[in-house]
């Protein structure tokens, strides 16, 4: 196993221990790459349509100018799914309770973006 793929589980094994559902490492194309959840998802279709969330969503803000750095929040139920770029060919898909607190659940997040685009040298 790559140096690289054990740091990248590391952080997300690290969003798991922060109260997270699940974390992944996809790719814009929506194809997984890494994700750690603790029930089976599918993962071709999950990837798939977490990587056409965010590409919908982009695409939507730039429709009103905004090009800053976009996240994907969805809520449903008892849970919150977040997708966050990390480049031009990484993302990162968390699930998350809805009770857990946004502001940590952010700041984890952010934490766990940095630290992913410096393993995958970006």
């Amino acid at each position: 196993m790559s140096d690289a793929r054990i740091q990248a589980e590391a952080v997300l094994d690290e969003l798991v221990g922060r109260g997270a559902i699940g974390a992944g490492l996809i790719g814009r194309d929506g194809l997984p790459i890494l994700l750690k959840f603790p029930r089976p998802v599918q993962e071709e279709t999950f990837s798939a349509m977490a990587a056409a969330l965010l590409g919908a969503s982009e695409a939507a803000l730039l429709e009103m100018a905004e090009q800053s750095p976009v996240t994907a929040v969805l809520e449903a139920g008892r849970i919150r799914l977040l997708v966050s770029g990390l480049d031009d060919t990484h993302l990162l898909v968390v699930a998350a309770p809805l009770g857990l607190d946004s502001a940590k659940l952010g700041t984890a997040i952010d934490a766990a973006r940095t630290r992913l685009r410096t393993v995958l040298g970006g």
